[in-house]
């Protein structure tokens, strides 16, 4: 838990304002499609330093990078030492990676630092899937994934993704933000493309989603929506962290 608390610090500040304009049409987008086809394409992967995961764990971060271009999607993924348990935490952020989080200590620094970055690409979600495919390939090397026993993500972390729950919430329980329930939201995302895209995934790895949980529910409205003074209520959108919780098939 206390790895879980201290990467979460590091992922709501950076996560990306939803894409509002998403579709499930985009899931099959020759972007997306094209990406596991280019030869510029790399998965990087960086170890987490033990200041950051505890010395309980050992991480590894792994992201795609095309040419030049480096994605703002990460897959974490993390081993007990212990009981040689591994779960996997997914990130976004266009200003850096988890692993170097701590690099400075002085903020005045960093953020002197940040404005000189180069910020990651956002990918769609179609984009997203493929890195996801393209990462676990490649990690599978290094970790024994029939080991894993859940995955984990911000909502704000998938492209898209909160805004696409939000709209079929209100479609199904109207604009009535004051109570969300846990439960109906988190039936929606097991009937969701994201849940359907990861049991997909995690299949050729022998592996099942069993159960889907929200923790910390809100809804917020989006900071481009605030500046633009867009008011009311059906412009809330959810946010909260998903976790699936993982068997071997």
């Amino acid at each position: 838990m206390k790895l879980l608390v201290i990467i979460l610090l590091f992922i709501f500040p950076y996560n990306c304002t939803p894409n509002t304009d998403f579709n499930k049409s985009e899931l099959v987008s020759d972007k997306g499609e094209k990406l596991k086809e280019r030869a510029d394409t790399t998965v990087l992967s960086e170890i987490i330093p033990k200041e950051i995961s505890t010395s309980n764990y050992f991480s590894r971060e792994y992201f795609v990078v095309i040419a030049n271009d480096t994605s703002g999607f990460s897959c974490i993924i993390s081993q007990n030492k212990t009981n040689e348990r591994i779960f996997i935490l997914l990130n976004y952020s266009a200003l850096k990676k988890t692993y170097n989080s701590f690099a400075l200590a002085d903020s005045a620094e960093v953020t002197e630092r940040q404005r000189k970055f180069k910020r990651f690409s956002k990918p769609n979600y179609p984009e997203q899937i493929k890195e996801l495919k393209l990462i676990l390939d490649h990690a599978s090397k290094e970790f024994d994934l029939s080991k894993l026993t859940s995955l984990r993500l911000s909502m704000g972390t998938i492209s898209g993704f909160s805004t696409n729950i939000t709209k079929q919430y209100i479609q199904q329980f109207g604009e009535n933000f004051s109570n969300p329930s846990n439960k109906k939201v988190v039936h929606l995302i097991e009937d969701s493309y994201l849940s359907d895209d990861l049991k997909r995934i995690l299949a050729p790895y022998s592996l099942k989603i069993t159960k889907c949980s929200v923790d910390g529910l809100v809804y917020y409205k989006p900071r481009e929506q605030t500046e633009n003074k867009t008011s009311s209520e059906g412009n809330l959108i959810f946010e909260g962290f998903v976790y699936f919780n993982i068997i071997r098939d």
